[in-house]
């Protein structure tokens, strides 16, 4: 009795809940029209206002009383119309009703918003617009939270209440088991035929309950067979039978795909929640058969997706399940008959589905063909994937689960997957054959070939043992599925299958590269799947597509550029050809990459010309690598650099990263080019790196010189450190390589390198516009020195090697810089029409002239003149020589270059000089022809000598007297005044110290005459002349 009680109350508690429920709906609609009513009056009010202070700026501007007639009005109006375009009409109403008493004004309102709504274009609604940018939830989520969201979840607690009651029933209620059974299936009855009374008023809440009845239906019948045994399996079947027709019916007739789901669900539900883990086969599979084959029905007049998913899902979740726990090899022929069945069924469904799309549906859009990775994931999360005609989700994964339950009851079989394959390829085929015949159904008929084809190939890859040739077969899958998939427009299949790909050829290339036909098999496939993207998807694909289609093509193109190697590796190529073939590969990219410009394949020329340096294995070159092979592959980096760089159509969004990936490959060039000429025998082996450095920057500058590749001038700007670097750092300084045998040849490397240089400076004259303009001048100069050091370098070397005498050894040391200032001088009008006078002659000589000025006083206080093997002449001698072509270069440079300020200066201490020059000349006469020794203190204890000097300056000073007083200028007379006085105090301090000495009287006599005969020819010049002179300048 309190069994029957508490059922009792459940039912009462059922027959509360509709009936409060359907009070509180009514209630909440009430309460949501009046609120909308509110907010609708409100903004009504609003628009009353604005309308009429629109007629007040009328009624002042416009000077008439017609102000009923302001044209002003109407687009307030039709504003006001378009606020209630996409208004429910129980809400239109209410606001009738609430403004029943308003003015004509809201009568007008009204009769603007009928009329838009029935002959008007959509207006612009910002909330409609707002709700179509929301993205669609998950179908199951959607199902439970849209209409009425307590309803379905109470319909679902109830179903597991009434399941649970049951196994409770069956353990602890005493009262007879048929009282049981009755009283749950009454409840279903009261359910299903409530649903049915309130299926024209409340449709939403008839037809859960009609599911809910069904499901109790579904589960009682079930358990009065499983748990009890209450009636024999032939009745328990055809009650089932009775209830798929009732579901089937009632779905069709109301056009339910609700009541289909919910009954379905239950359905599926019923096995799991009253199982009692015999595992009894035939129970189980006599009801997954019934229940498909009423989704199958279903499926012949409607095209509810939804329920095809439901029912593959949950079938495939059972079978799975009972399978696991309890097949056994025994079961394989019912389980073999049950799983074709399985499959011909959802095979079925698809077709169907499709038939039925084919008359309404369009073709997906191109907005989702094209979407985004995350527009697709976020499609996948919400459920709301488009379908077309083709339901590729339910055939693919019917597919796959019926064939991995195939493979798990025939994996014992001898050729158990050959056959397995075989028979699901000639299934798929014999139904995309029948399914060709209708044109509309093209798109199926291919997919079905397409599984024909995969499974042939799987059950193809039965007879290979090798793992590694089983990964072409699955990448030929791959292919397929992709071309497939741009033909139907799928962009989910296209991920999957570039992704399946990618995932392939990383395996077979990384672990199985040794296995050539299986991976060359990839590689081809790889390019046949970047080819299809480029021909049909390349303009109007996502990101996510370009990406993948990218990395597959690189993976192609790096696994066939290794493949020389591993071929070396494996002793089939040798090292020579193994590099030619890949830098033959490297070459093509380049041709290709140059006629047609691919960012990808730019970047990847490059790195595969790389790659032709592995079989090399060299650090600076190991004997075994052919001369000639290196210079090859070197002009060969060269020709791909140009190639990457200069395009023969040019992409200034990708004009930097070309251009840098083409400089290294240069770099690469000039290195190989670098080692081939190690191996030459040309010139002295100790000067071997000075000597490639010159050669290779001369090569260079003709391959620029050739291409006009400007940007290679870069490349050039390091020649003149590396020269400077190795030759005189080097070569010179540190592993003294010039020897007495080679020094001609370094003579001829630095000709070679000046001439090089001022080339290179030549072709560097654009690129200087577009480098910093600063730069040039500093390179002009250190150019300048850097050479006139290395010539001098050169000139002391070979002075020392010819072991030349003092006088020789001082030439040796100025002749360069002679050379080069007397040039410069001569060419200045040149240099002044390339705008390089002052980087030459004003800036760049400076060190020159410094040093120059340096050895006219240390040069000629040091040596003694001494130059075997000729004779000592005054003047006429090596070193005297080239001091007097010092002091004349440095007079004529001074008088063109230094500024006025320091005039007087410069003039001072170039006359100094020159009476340095004249003592230091009557020194070395003393020294040669009189026999002192050549040492300052020595020189000057000599009186015959100081008694020389004092006539010599006393004749100098009465020379620039005299010119003094012709020319008027008074600070010369002056200065050979000074100098008389210096003369004469010597002649007290020095001279006077020689007490009877014929030196002292000489000079005494001599000076004394000589200045009285200045004394009268050549007196002080008058200021006025001086002053009239000056004037004069």
């Amino acid at each position: 009795m309190a069994e029957l009680i508490l059922l009792l109350v459940v039912l009462a508690v059922i027959i509360f809940i509709i009936l409060t429920h359907s009070k509180n709906k009514i209630d909440l609609r009430l309460y949501r029209l009046e609120s909308k009513a509110k907010a609708q009056e409100s903004e009504i009010q609003r628009l009353k206002s604005q309308i009429n202070e629109l007629a007040n700026r009328s009624t002042s501007v416009v000077a008439t009383p017609q102000v009923e007639n302001v044209p002003a009005v109407q687009p307030a109006t039709s504003e006001t119309a378009e606020q209630f375009t996409n208004l429910e009409m129980s809400s239109v109403e209410a606001v009738e009703t609430l403004l029943a008493t308003d003015t004509t004004e809201t009568t007008d309102l009204a009769t603007t918003t009928e009329l838009q709504e029935t002959h008007a274009a959509p207006s612009y609604d910002p909330f409609i617009d707002k709700v179509q940018d929301v993205r669609q939830p998950n179908p199951i989520l959607q199902w439970f939270l849209k209409g009425n969201p307590i309803l379905k979840v109470g319909a679902v607690i109830l179903f597991l209440g009434l399941s649970f009651l049951l196994r409770f029933a069956s353990e602890h209620i005493s009262f007879s088991i048929e009282a049981r059974y009755a009283s749950v299936a009454i409840t279903g009855v009261i359910c299903s035929l409530v649903g049915w009374r309130l299926r024209n008023t409340r449709r939403e809440y008839g037809l859960t309950l009609q599911g809910l009845g069904i499901g109790v239906l579904y589960l009682t019948s079930l358990a009065t067979f499983k748990l009890h045994q209450l009636f024999p399996v032939w009745l328990v079947f055809l009650f089932q039978v009775i209830l798929v027709a009732v579901m089937v019916a009632l779905a069709l007739l109301q056009n339910a795909r609700i009541l289909a789901q919910v009954a379905l669900i239950g359905g599926l539900a019923s096995p799991v929640l009253l199982s009692d883990g015999s595992g009894n086969y035939l129970v189980l599979f006599s009801y997954l058969a019934l229940l498909n084959t009423s989704i199958a029905v279903v499926a012949w007049f409607k095209s509810w997706r939804s329920l095809n998913l439901i029912g593959f899902v949950g079938s495939t979740i059972l079978i799975t399940g009972w399978g696991v726990q309890h097949y056994k090899p025994e079961l394989y022929l019912v389980c073999q008959l049950f799983l074709a069945y399985y499959l011909t069924l959802y095979t079925f469904i698809v077709w169907r589905f499709a038939t039925l799309q084919s008359a309404t549906s369009n073709e997906l859009s191109e907005q989702y063909n094209n979407a985004t990775l995350a527009q697709l994931v976020q499609h996948w999360l919400s459920g709301a994937k488009l379908i077309g005609i083709l339901d590729s989700g339910l055939l693919v994964g019917s597919a796959v689960s019926a064939f991995a339950m195939q493979y798990a009851i025939t994996y014992n079989f001898a050729d158990g997957i050959l056959y397995s394959g075989l028979g699901f390829a000639l299934f798929y085929g014999i139904f995309g054959v029948v399914i060709h015949r209708n044109v509309k159904l093209h798109i199926v008929a291919h997919a079905m070939f397409a599984l024909s084809l995969v499974f042939f190939t799987i059950g193809l890859s039965d007879i290979f043992t090798e793992q590694s040739k089983t990964f072409a077969l699955w990448g030929l899958e791959a292919a397929l599925i992709y071309a497939f998939s741009i033909y139907q427009k799928s962009p989910v299949a296209r991920l999957t299958a570039l992704s399946f790909f990618i995932l392939i050829s990383l395996l077979t290339h990384v672990f199985f590269s040794e296995n050539l036909t299986n991976s060359f098999s990839v590689i081809v496939l790889g390019f046949a799947i970047y080819a299809a993207w480029q021909r049909y998807r390349s303009q109007v694909s996502a990101v996510w597509e370009k990406i993948m289609a990218g990395v597959i093509f690189a993976i192609s193109l790096l696994a066939l550029a290794f493949k020389p190697s591993v071929l070396h590796d494996l002793d089939y190529l040798s090292q020579l050809t193994a590099v030619i073939l890949t830098a033959a590969l490297a070459v093509i990219c380049a041709l290709v990459q140059w006629h047609w410009f691919n960012r990808l394949l730019t970047v990847l020329t490059s790195v595969i010309l790389f790659i032709s340096f592995i079989p090399l294995r060299f650090l600076f070159l190991e004997s075994h690598i052919e001369t000639l092979l290196l210079a090859l592959l070197g002009l060969i980096s060269w020709f791909v650099g140009w190639s990457i760089a200069n395009p023969k159509y040019r992409h200034t969004d990708f004009a930097n990263t070309a251009s840098f990936s083409g400089l290294i490959d240069v770099l690469a060039g000039c290195y190989l080019l670098f080692g081939a000429l190690m191996n030459v025998a040309f010139l002295d082996e100790a000067l071997i790196i000075t000597r490639n450095i010159v050669i290779l920057f001369a090569l260079l500058s003709l391959f620029v010189q050739i291409t006009q590749w400007q940007q290679v001038n870069k490349i050039q700007l390091a020649y003149l450190p590396l020269f400077t670097l190795v030759s005189i750092g080097f070569d010179y300084v540190l592993e003294s390589s010039v020897t007495q045998k080679n020094i001609y040849d370094w003579l001829l490397i630095l000709v070679a390198a000046c001439g090089l240089h001022y080339l290179i400076l030549w072709q560097l004259r654009n690129t200087f516009q577009v480098l910093e303009e600063k730069m040039k001048p500093y390179w002009h100069m250190i150019g300048l020195n850097v050479f006139i050091i290395a010539f001098t370098l050169f000139c002391i070397t070979w002075a020392e090697f010819k072991e030349l005498t003092d006088a020789w050894f001082m030439l040796s040391l100025t002749l360069v810089p002679l050379i080069v200032l007397s040039i410069l001088m001569r060419s200045r009008n040149f240099l002044i029409q390339q705008n390089l006078e002052s980087i030459y002659l004003q800036q760049g000589i400076l060190p020159t002239l410094l040093f120059l000025f340096g050895w006219l006083i240390f040069g000629n206080i040091i040596s003694d003149g001494t130059s075997t093997p000729l004779p000592y002449l005054p003047i006429l001698n090596p070193l005297e020589l080239a001091s007097l072509a010092t002091i004349y270069l440095l007079w004529n440079w001074q008088k063109l270059y230094t500024p006025v300020q320091y005039k007087n200066y410069v003039l001072s201490a170039m006359a100094a000089i020159g009476l340095f020059m004249v003592s230091v000349i009557v020194m070395r006469v003393w020294h040669h022809y009189a026999g002192i020794e050549w040492k300052l203190v020595t020189l000057l204890a000599s009186f015959g000598l100081q008694a020389t000097l004092s006539v010599i300056w006393t004749l100098c000073a009465i020379v620039l007297m005299i010119k003094g007083n012709k020319s008027g200028q008074q600070p010369i007379w002056i200065s050979g005044a000074a100098l008389i006085s210096l003369v004469v105090i010597k002649l007290f301090l020095v001279e006077l110290g020689n007490s009877g000495g014929v030196a002292r009287i000489v000079s005494f006599i001599v000076v004394g005459l000589l200045l009285l005969v200045v004394g009268y020819f050549a007196p002080i010049p008058p200021k006025k002349k001086m002053v009239a002179t000056e004037s004069q300048e």
